[in-house]
Parts: structure tokens; C-alpha cells; sequence
């Protein structure tokens, strides 16, 4: 969560060319920027979350065409929440339950969490 604008924010990142799937670029991005092992993830407890598409003008300056963007999310849910985040990461990084997360995103998460059988 930023304190500055009470807002949650995902780890998250780009898909890089050296990724083979949209979940193994997740776990990376899971892993380097919330300190998540892979092995701490409950494989049943993995869910497409969300997908978000939008049109990405162009930028001709970096000779990109105007595009789509997808933002693709993944709900993991882990057995043991502690966290070693690297020592780089400058934000709070936390575990919380899904009811705990206010708004919209809360909602959605909640409800994907009971679709999981982990969360009652």
C-alpha cells in the first residue's frame, strides 16, 4: 500500500522475451519484487485473476506503433507469509487477507479467494 495516496499497489512488471508463459513471468516478478518463492506458493491456490486491456498510443520517439496493453493479474495464496524482500525494494511490502483490501480490487479479491477452496 502507498501511504502518500492510501492506494494498493501488485507487484508487477513486463513480460520479458526470455519468459515462457504469463504465470512463469509472474512468479518472476512475484519473486524479485515481493520476495515470493515460488516454492512458497500453493499450486492450487493459483488464479488468473484479472485482465485489463487498454490502447497504448504511439510513441514514435521509441518506434513503438500505437498497440494494446494487457495487464494480466495472478492471486497466489502461500502456506507461510513471512516475506524476504530484497533490500531494494523501497516500498511496504505485506501480507494481508483479501477482505482486508478496501474498494473494488478488494471485492474482486475476495471473491476469487473463496473460488480457490484455501479461503473461507
Amino acid at each position: 500500500m502507498d501511504s502518500a495516496t492510501s492506494a494498493w499497489h501488485l507487484p508487477g512488471g513486463h513480460v520479458d522475451a526470455g519468459d515462457s508463459s504469463l504465470l512463469g513471468a509472474a512468479l518472476g516478478l512475484a519473486a524479485r519484487r515481493a520476495g515470493v518463492e515460488t516454492n512458497m506458493v500453493i499450486p492450487g491456490g493459483i488464479i488468473p485473476f484479472d485482465v485489463e486491456a487498454r490502447i497504448v498510443e504511439a510513441a514514435p520517439t521509441r518506434g513503438e506503433p500505437e498497440h494494446v496493453h494487457y495487464d494480466m493479474t495472478y492471486l497466489f495464496h502461500v502456506e507461510d507469509r513471512s516475506l524476504a524482500v530484497p533490500d531494494s525494494v523501497s516500498t511496504r511490502v505485506r501480507w494481508v487477507e483479501p477482505g482486508q483490501v478496501a474498494g473494488r480490487l478488494g471485492t474482486k479479491l475476495t471473491k476469487a479467494s473463496r473460488h480457490s477452496r484455501l479461503v473461507t
